[in-house]
Protein backbone atom coordinates (compact mmCIF):
# COMPACT_ATOMS: atom_id res chain seq x y z
CA UNK A 1 0.00 0.00 0.00
CA UNK A 2 2.77 2.14 0.45
CA UNK A 3 4.33 1.67 -2.63
CA UNK A 4 1.24 2.25 -4.42
CA UNK A 5 0.87 5.78 -2.57
CA UNK A 6 4.58 6.50 -3.58
CA UNK A 7 3.88 5.77 -7.14
CA UNK A 8 0.43 7.76 -7.15
CA UNK A 9 2.46 11.27 -5.69
CA UNK A 10 5.13 10.80 -8.03
CA UNK A 11 2.66 10.77 -10.99
CA UNK A 12 0.60 13.59 -9.46
CA UNK A 13 4.11 15.37 -8.96
CA UNK A 14 5.69 14.62 -12.71
CA UNK A 15 2.22 15.02 -14.86
CA UNK A 16 0.51 18.25 -16.03
CA UNK A 17 -3.27 17.83 -15.42
CA UNK A 18 -4.34 20.46 -17.65
CA UNK A 19 -1.88 18.82 -20.20
CA UNK A 20 -4.00 16.00 -20.29
CA UNK A 21 -7.19 17.67 -19.96
CA UNK A 22 -5.80 19.63 -23.07
CA UNK A 23 -5.30 16.50 -24.80
CA UNK A 24 -8.66 15.07 -24.32
CA UNK A 25 -10.57 18.30 -26.08
CA UNK A 26 -8.43 17.87 -28.63
CA UNK A 27 -9.40 14.00 -29.35
CA UNK A 28 -13.26 15.09 -28.51
CA UNK A 29 -13.27 17.68 -31.57
CA UNK A 30 -10.93 15.57 -34.06
CA UNK A 31 -13.77 12.35 -33.16
CA UNK A 32 -16.36 14.89 -33.51
CA UNK A 33 -14.66 15.59 -37.35
CA UNK A 34 -14.50 12.18 -38.08
CA UNK A 35 -17.67 11.32 -37.30
CA UNK A 36 -19.31 14.10 -39.18
CA UNK A 37 -16.88 13.27 -42.43
CA UNK A 38 -18.25 9.81 -42.40
CA UNK A 39 -21.78 10.22 -42.00
CA UNK A 40 -22.11 13.99 -43.81
CA UNK A 41 -19.84 12.02 -46.95
CA UNK A 42 -22.16 9.10 -48.22
CA UNK A 43 -25.57 11.70 -47.39
CA UNK A 44 -23.57 14.25 -49.54
CA UNK A 45 -22.97 11.51 -52.45
CA UNK A 46 -26.71 10.26 -51.74
CA UNK A 47 -28.09 13.80 -52.15
CA UNK A 48 -26.22 14.71 -55.40
CA UNK A 49 -27.10 11.36 -56.96
CA UNK A 50 -30.84 11.70 -56.21
CA UNK A 51 -30.51 15.63 -57.78
CA UNK A 52 -28.62 14.51 -60.78
CA UNK A 53 -31.21 11.24 -61.22
CA UNK A 54 -33.99 14.06 -61.51
CA UNK A 55 -32.45 16.33 -63.64
CA UNK A 56 -31.47 13.14 -66.11
CA UNK A 57 -35.59 12.54 -65.68
CA UNK A 58 -36.56 15.40 -66.55
CA UNK A 59 -33.98 15.85 -69.90
CA UNK A 60 -35.43 12.39 -71.28
CA UNK A 61 -38.80 13.48 -70.71
CA UNK A 62 -38.00 16.50 -72.46
CA UNK A 63 -36.43 14.95 -75.15
CA UNK A 64 -39.31 12.31 -75.47
CA UNK A 65 -41.80 15.08 -75.57
CA UNK A 66 -40.23 16.85 -78.26
CA UNK A 67 -39.68 13.85 -80.48
CA UNK A 68 -43.87 13.37 -79.56
CA UNK A 69 -44.25 16.18 -81.25
CA UNK A 70 -42.57 15.33 -84.62
CA UNK A 71 -43.71 12.22 -84.82
CA UNK A 72 -47.16 13.48 -84.62
CA UNK A 73 -46.48 15.46 -87.50
CA UNK A 74 -45.17 12.65 -89.22
CA UNK A 75 -48.39 10.63 -88.24
CA UNK A 76 -50.83 13.29 -89.79
CA UNK A 77 -49.02 13.67 -92.96
CA UNK A 78 -49.13 9.29 -93.09
CA UNK A 79 -52.76 9.95 -92.99
CA UNK A 80 -53.63 12.36 -94.79
CA UNK A 81 -51.66 10.47 -97.74
CA UNK A 82 -53.61 7.23 -97.09
CA UNK A 83 -56.98 9.06 -97.42
CA UNK A 84 -56.30 11.01 -100.41
CA UNK A 85 -55.00 8.26 -102.19
CA UNK A 86 -57.94 6.23 -101.86
CA UNK A 87 -60.43 8.97 -101.91
CA UNK A 88 -60.54 11.66 -104.13
CA UNK A 89 -64.06 11.92 -104.53
CA UNK A 90 -65.91 15.71 -104.62
CA UNK A 91 -66.79 16.00 -101.10
CA UNK A 92 -63.33 14.69 -99.70
CA UNK A 93 -61.15 17.03 -98.48
CA UNK A 94 -58.16 15.33 -100.76
CA UNK A 95 -60.47 16.38 -103.99
CA UNK A 96 -58.13 16.71 -107.04
CA UNK A 97 -57.45 20.46 -108.15
CA UNK A 98 -54.86 22.10 -110.25
CA UNK A 99 -53.27 23.97 -107.66
CA UNK A 100 -50.42 24.68 -109.64
CA UNK A 101 -52.37 26.26 -112.92
CA UNK A 102 -50.85 23.95 -115.38
CA UNK A 103 -53.88 22.08 -116.79
CA UNK A 104 -53.26 19.01 -114.62
CA UNK A 105 -54.61 18.15 -111.68
CA UNK A 106 -52.59 17.12 -108.68
CA UNK A 107 -51.82 13.42 -108.19
CA UNK A 108 -52.89 12.09 -104.51
CA UNK A 109 -49.69 12.77 -103.36
CA UNK A 110 -49.41 16.27 -104.35
CA UNK A 111 -53.12 16.84 -103.13
CA UNK A 112 -52.07 14.87 -99.37
CA UNK A 113 -49.00 17.67 -99.31
CA UNK A 114 -51.33 20.44 -99.88
CA UNK A 115 -53.97 19.83 -97.37
CA UNK A 116 -51.08 18.60 -94.93
CA UNK A 117 -49.47 22.43 -95.41
CA UNK A 118 -52.97 23.99 -95.35
CA UNK A 119 -54.08 22.17 -91.74
CA UNK A 120 -50.39 23.70 -90.75
CA UNK A 121 -51.19 26.97 -91.76
CA UNK A 122 -54.75 27.11 -90.16
CA UNK A 123 -54.84 29.32 -87.06
CA UNK A 124 -52.88 29.35 -85.18
CA UNK A 125 -50.20 28.52 -87.76
CA UNK A 126 -47.43 26.60 -87.21
CA UNK A 127 -45.42 28.29 -89.75
CA UNK A 128 -45.93 31.98 -87.70
CA UNK A 129 -43.13 33.52 -85.43
CA UNK A 130 -44.72 32.17 -82.35
CA UNK A 131 -44.68 28.60 -83.28
CA UNK A 132 -48.14 26.04 -82.54
CA UNK A 133 -48.56 23.78 -79.57
CA UNK A 134 -50.58 20.50 -79.46
CA UNK A 135 -50.86 16.95 -78.15
CA UNK A 136 -51.10 13.79 -79.55
CA UNK A 137 -55.01 13.61 -78.97
CA UNK A 138 -55.24 16.85 -81.42
CA UNK A 139 -53.30 15.12 -83.90
CA UNK A 140 -55.05 11.45 -83.94
CA UNK A 141 -58.27 12.85 -83.55
CA UNK A 142 -59.85 13.27 -87.45
CA UNK A 143 -57.96 13.88 -90.72
CA UNK A 144 -60.69 14.97 -92.37
CA UNK A 145 -60.33 18.38 -90.69
CA UNK A 146 -57.86 20.49 -89.70
CA UNK A 147 -56.35 19.39 -86.00
CA UNK A 148 -56.64 21.44 -83.08
CA UNK A 149 -53.78 24.02 -82.27
CA UNK A 150 -52.63 26.66 -79.49
CA UNK A 151 -50.48 29.16 -79.56
CA UNK A 152 -47.61 28.41 -77.79
CA UNK A 153 -47.62 31.30 -74.87
CA UNK A 154 -51.31 30.78 -74.80
CA UNK A 155 -52.71 29.21 -71.47
CA UNK A 156 -54.56 26.31 -73.40
CA UNK A 157 -51.36 24.99 -73.71
CA UNK A 158 -48.70 26.99 -72.12
CA UNK A 159 -47.22 23.99 -70.49
CA UNK A 160 -48.36 20.19 -70.55
CA UNK A 161 -50.43 18.73 -68.01
CA UNK A 162 -49.92 15.16 -66.47
CA UNK A 163 -53.01 13.53 -66.49
CA UNK A 164 -54.15 10.31 -63.83
CA UNK A 165 -52.65 8.03 -66.44
CA UNK A 166 -49.50 9.40 -67.15
CA UNK A 167 -50.05 11.24 -70.31
CA UNK A 168 -48.80 14.71 -71.40
CA UNK A 169 -51.54 16.68 -73.11
CA UNK A 170 -52.60 19.95 -74.04
CA UNK A 171 -55.43 21.85 -71.61
CA UNK A 172 -56.78 23.31 -74.69
CA UNK A 173 -60.96 22.99 -74.98
CA UNK A 174 -61.17 19.89 -73.79
CA UNK A 175 -60.15 20.14 -70.11
CA UNK A 176 -57.63 17.52 -68.31
CA UNK A 177 -57.79 16.10 -64.75
CA UNK A 178 -54.69 16.63 -63.81
CA UNK A 179 -52.14 19.39 -62.90
CA UNK A 180 -49.47 21.18 -65.05
CA UNK A 181 -46.06 20.17 -65.48
CA UNK A 182 -43.16 22.48 -65.96
CA UNK A 183 -42.74 21.31 -69.07
CA UNK A 184 -43.62 23.78 -72.08
CA UNK A 185 -43.61 22.63 -75.93
CA UNK A 186 -43.18 24.86 -78.98
CA UNK A 187 -43.70 23.68 -82.56
CA UNK A 188 -42.04 26.63 -85.59
CA UNK A 189 -42.32 25.08 -89.03
CA UNK A 190 -40.48 26.82 -92.05
CA UNK A 191 -41.21 26.01 -95.84
CA UNK A 192 -38.24 25.31 -97.95
CA UNK A 193 -38.70 25.21 -101.87
CA UNK A 194 -35.65 23.00 -103.21
CA UNK A 195 -37.42 23.99 -106.92
CA UNK A 196 -38.53 27.14 -108.42
CA UNK A 197 -41.75 27.65 -110.91
CA UNK A 198 -45.41 26.53 -110.33
CA UNK A 199 -44.26 23.28 -108.62
CA UNK A 200 -42.21 25.66 -105.94
CA UNK A 201 -45.69 24.22 -103.65
CA UNK A 202 -44.92 20.69 -104.09
CA UNK A 203 -41.45 20.07 -103.88
CA UNK A 204 -40.76 22.40 -100.81
CA UNK A 205 -39.29 20.39 -97.70
CA UNK A 206 -40.53 21.30 -94.43
CA UNK A 207 -38.20 21.77 -91.73
CA UNK A 208 -39.45 21.40 -88.03
CA UNK A 209 -37.89 22.82 -84.97
CA UNK A 210 -39.65 21.20 -81.71
CA UNK A 211 -38.79 22.88 -78.27
CA UNK A 212 -39.18 21.51 -75.07
CA UNK A 213 -38.11 23.73 -72.38
CA UNK A 214 -38.45 23.04 -68.82
CA UNK A 215 -37.44 24.40 -65.13
CA UNK A 216 -34.94 22.74 -63.30
CA UNK A 217 -34.71 22.16 -59.05
CA UNK A 218 -32.17 25.00 -59.49
CA UNK A 219 -34.88 27.17 -60.40
CA UNK A 220 -32.91 27.49 -63.85
CA UNK A 221 -34.61 26.54 -67.12
CA UNK A 222 -33.30 24.60 -69.87
CA UNK A 223 -34.34 23.64 -73.19
CA UNK A 224 -34.11 20.64 -75.51
CA UNK A 225 -34.73 21.33 -79.79
CA UNK A 226 -35.16 18.83 -82.05
CA UNK A 227 -35.11 19.74 -85.70
CA UNK A 228 -36.78 17.30 -88.09
CA UNK A 229 -37.55 17.50 -92.32
CA UNK A 230 -40.76 16.60 -93.74
CA UNK A 231 -41.12 15.49 -97.30
CA UNK A 232 -43.68 14.79 -100.17
CA UNK A 233 -44.46 11.54 -100.71
CA UNK A 234 -43.19 10.49 -104.31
Amino acid sequence: MKDFLKIYKFIRKNTNLKSIKAFTLVETLVSIFIVTIVILGPLTVAMNASSYAKQTKDVMTATYLAQEATELLHHLQESIYLKCVSDTSINSVCQSTDGDLDGLFDIPSETSWRVFKEYLATSPSCFAAAGCSYDFIDMTSNENIAPTKYVSTSSACSSLYLTATNLYVCAGIRGVAGGPTFFTRKVQIESIPTFAGRDASYNDDLRVISTVTFRRSNGYTRSIKLIDFLHIHK
